[in-house]
């Protein structure tokens, strides 16, 4: 069964994609790719917490 996940990014990676899509980088990317990259780019920041706060 399908599920929607909402995910929140950190400012950082906010503002990092914002700029590329002004900058017409990613001008020929459409909504489902650029939710896709958002969403790359939020597990690697989760993944890179957890390593962080691992014992």
């Amino acid at each position: 069964m399908a599920r929607n996940t909402n995910i929140t990014l950190a400012p950082h990676f906010d503002e990092f994609i914002t700029a590329q899509f002004k900058n017409g980088r990613y001008s020929l990317v459409g909504p489902a790719q650029a939710a896709l990259f958002a969403a790359g780019l939020n597990l690697t920041t989760l993944l890179l917490v957890i390593l962080r706060d691992f014992p």
